[in-house]
């Protein structure tokens, strides 16, 4: 009878200890912050990674990875993607702009979402965090959003 009670008790701490870790995580998670940007030094551009870009009918966006070893850091976010959106048309200027995560532990994937907008996936996000994608759309007046963020006005 008592070993069954200590076996009991055990369950039980497993199970406490269990909930306390996965609540302390979770409310730690810090969804990405997207920060518009106007120009990249020469030490950010060494640390680029792979390029991907993706088009509608209307703009443009091409994404580069940070190498998440050596890249950009602040504290414990890390600067995980550099985002540029362009019409592609001369003279217009692009907006832009550095997705920072807190502790990632992979790179961002630029997909299409729908027929006019994108998808940055930040697949290697902690598994509790809310968030895992920030979503890139251009308002009918040529703004381009970066979720709630306001990266610039593409003209």
């Amino acid at each position: 009878m008592n070993r069954d009670r200590i076996s009991a008790m055990r369950l039980e701490l497993f199970f406490a200890a269990f909930l306390a870790l996965n609540s302390a995580d979770a409310s730690s998670c810090k969804p990405p912050v997207v920060e518009p940007v106007h120009e990249l030094s020469v030490q950010k551009i060494g640390q680029l990674a792979r390029q991907q870009s993706q088009s509608t009918s209307q703009y443009t966006v091409v994404l580069w990875n940070f190498d998440l070893e050596g890249g950009p850091r602040r504290g414990t976010m890390s600067a995980v993607a550099f985002v540029l959106v362009s019409t592609g048309d001369l003279g217009s200027e692009p907006v832009a702009a550095i997705i920072w995560m807190d502790e990632p532990t992979g790179g961002a994937t630029l997909q299409k979402d729908g027929s006019d907008g994108f998808k940055i996936a930040l697949g290697g996000a902690r598994t509790n965090c809310t968030q895992s994608a920030v979503s890139i759309r251009m308002r009918a007046d040529g703004v381009i959003t970066a979720d709630s963020t306001i990266l610039g006005q593409l003209h």
